[in-house]
C-alpha cells in the first residue's frame, strides 16, 4: 500500500544506500516495475554473482523510501570505467516533484567515472545531460538500441563491450 506523503511534508534527503536499506529498496523496485523487472537488463547486472556494485542512493522523506538508484561497476574494452545506471526508482506519490531527478544529478556528480550508462528514456534522461550511444553496444539481454544512452562529464563514450568491475 502506497503511503500518502502530504505536500508539506519533511525534506527530500539523499544519501548513500546501507545494509539497513536493503528491504525497502526490494519493496520499491517490486512496486515500481512488478514482476516484469526481471526481464529488464539492470536485473540481469543485477543477478550475475560476478558483478560489482557501484554507488547507490536513496531518496527519504522522514523514515519512509521515497526512491532509489541502484549502480553497478562496468569497465568497456577501450579501458574506460563507468557506471550502468539501474534502476532508478521512485514511489509514485512522489513522482513528478523532481526526486529522480536529484537521484540522478547526485550519481551524475561522481566524478570518478569516464561514464554512466543506462536504457531509458530520452524524453526524461536528456533534459539530465544523457545522449543516444551512437554505436551498437553489446548487452545481456535484447535492447532497443535506441533506448541505450551515456553521460559523461569527460566527453568520453562508452566502447562497445563490457566487462565487471574496473581492471
Amino acid at each position: 500500500m502506497e503511503h500518502i506523503i502530504p505536500e508539506q511534508s519533511l525534506d527530500l534527503n539523499i544519501r548513500p544506500a546501507c545494509l539497513d536499506d536493503a528491504n525497502a529498496i526490494t519493496r520499491l523496485i517490486m512496486m515500481s516495475f512488478g514482476p516484469g523487472r526481471f526481464a529488464r537488463t539492470a536485473e540481469r547486472f543485477r543477478e550475475d554473482p560476478k558483478r560489482v556494485l557501484g554507488p547507490s542512493l536513496v531518496a527519504t522523506r522522514g523514515s519512509l523510501l521515497v526512491g532509489v538508484v541502484v549502480t553497478h561497476r562496468l569497465a568497456d574494452n577501450l579501458g574506460n570505467h563507468g557506471l550502468f545506471l539501474g534502476p532508478l526508482a521512485v514511489r509514485q506519490v512522489e513522482q513528478q516533484r523532481g526526486t529522480g531527478a536529484r537521484l540522478m544529478q547526485k550519481i551524475m556528480e561522481l566524478k570518478s567515472e569516464d561514464w554512466i550508462l543506462l536504457i531509458g528514456e530520452l524524453s526524461f534522461y536528456g533534459r539530465l545531460g544523457f545522449q543516444p550511444v551512437p554505436h551498437a553496444i553489446e548487452l545481456p539481454t535484447p535492447t532497443n538500441p535506441d533506448k541505450i544512452l551515456y553521460y559523461s562529464a569527460h566527453a568520453t563514450i562508452p566502447g562497445p563491450m563490457f566487462h565487471h568491475g574496473h581492471d
